[in-house]
């Protein structure tokens, strides 16, 4: 974590050797820690620490950006160069009206917690082990993550402005797989010491043991009530297992779910590649050219 004293300075050297009207200078840091297991075995403990600083130049109407990674001295002067030199010659923007001055600024309420931000490798294996004891413990096996993130926004101007706000980020997911079938469930918080392991191990141990023993259904239409994600997961591509290729959207929900009618086809090489014979009022972006089935939205 930079810290705001560190973050400040780096936008005082950007604005500094700026040359314009108006300068602007945005930095955004994110640490990030991810502990990854699978087959109920932690085989992943990653840190990435990442940030950027945008300089943007304003001579006139005309204004230009130049983004960099580099944070150190040289990297913030070439990256305010290379943005006053731009905003010599890129075209006016005649409805651009200024960068905003500075108008005492209020502080919104903090979304940083310091026991995410200081939660260790250690502290994100016992939550990991939560989750695969609960999937063991039902004959299921277990993958999935447990993560925690720290996010810095720095925005700084010529005009006065100045504003500085961290947050933390944590969240965890498990996949619980049978020989029949799998289920997942995922909880996020911004406050490790509250984030709901034993929810997130109960719902998903839940789903795959219900799971386990899956019906044939015949051929003909059928309603049924999804919870919030299921149509989301239904109606995106995931991959090459996803057959289904034409999706009708709705836009009437009954209750907390959403009402969808399927049919279920006969899986012939005829039927796979024949084109569907109602007009199609939504497709998948990048979906495949013709799915096995089609789901009609109620």
């Amino acid at each position: 974590m930079f810290g705001e004293h560190e973050l400040h300075a780096i936008c005082d050297k950007a604005l500094t050797a700026a040359d314009g009207d108006q300068a602007e200078a945005v930095v955004v840091a994110r640490n990030a820690s991810l502990t990854r297991f699978a087959n109920a075995a932690i085989h992943q403990n990653v840190v990435s620490r990442e940030a950027e600083l945008r300089v943007r130049v304003v001579r006139g109407k005309r204004v230009a950006m130049v983004t960099t990674d580099r944070l150190d001295d040289e990297g913030i002067r070439c990256a305010a160069s290379d943005a006053s030199e731009l905003a010599k010659l890129t075209p006016e923007n005649p409805t651009f009206g200024g960068l905003p001055g500075d108008r005492g600024l209020v502080p919104a309420p903090s979304s940083y917690i310091e026991r995410t931000a200081q939660a260790t490798p250690l502290d994100r294996a016992r939550a990991a082990k939560q989750l695969c004891d609960a999937a063991r413990a039902a004959s299921l096996s277990a993958a999935g993550y447990v993560a925690t993130a720290v996010q810095e926004l720095a925005i700084a101007n010529s005009l006065g402005v100045w504003a500085y706000a961290p947050q933390t980020t944590t969240d965890a997911e498990l996949a619980a797989l049978g020989s029949a079938g799998s289920a997942f469930a995922q909880r996020i918080s911004l406050d490790f010491g509250t984030l709901d392991i034993a929810g997130c191990a109960t719902e998903a141990v839940e789903k795959a043991r219900a799971a386990q023993k899956p019906r044939d259904l015949a051929p003909g239409a059928r309603r049924r009530s999804l919870q919030p994600e299921g149509p989301g997961s239904l109606i995106r591509p995931r991959g090459p297992a996803v057959r289904a290729a034409h999706a009708h959207r709705s836009r009437r929900r009954e209750g907390s779910g959403l009402r969808l009618r399927y049919r279920v086809p006969h899986e012939t090489e005829e039927h796979r590649s024949r084109a569907p014979a109602e007009p199609v009022r939504a497709r998948l972006p990048d979906a495949p050219p013709v799915g096995a089935g089609r789901s009609d939205a109620r």
